[in-house]
């Protein structure tokens, strides 16, 4: 499960899973933000190839799908909070973390003609100004 999470979490901004000791707290922040390549990787046999040398692929989509059932209690609320964000188009302010990883520039831009909103960076679950 180790390498599937590593594939799935490769160049997470900010994540070193070796540093983290292999752990993660709610809310799951990398894991909910990389939902679509773990399910990716525990759906296709021919999605894990580039996991092993081909002679583990099926273990390895195996353990894939068991990391992603035991996840998916775990993560079911923002992953479908997210899903709906991105299909509204409209997220709560509280919600804002579930669709944009840390570190990811964002701009606020107010339609009708409001002030500038300058731009800010998240970290972790926060916001901070710039």
């Amino acid at each position: 499960m180790r390498r599937v999470l590593s594939t799935a979490l490769d160049r997470y901004p900010g994540l070193d899973l070796v540093l983290a000791e292999w752990t993660f707290e709610s809310p799951y922040v990398p894991l909910v933000h990389r939902w679509d390549q773990i399910q990716k990787l525990s759906s296709s046999p021919l999605a894990s190839t580039h996991m092993g040398d081909g002679e583990n692929n099926s273990a390895e989509t195996g353990a894939a799908a068991q990391l992603a059932a035991f996840l998916e209690p775990l993560l079911s609320k923002a992953i479908s909070s997210a899903a709906q964000a991105r299909h509204s188009g409209m997220i709560a302010y509280a919600d804002v973390w579930q669709i944009l990883p840390p570190r990811r520039v964002s701009h606020l831009r107010i339609p009708w003609g409001g002030f500038p909103m300058p731009s800010c960076k998240i970290h972790s679950v926060g916001w901070h100004n710039c």
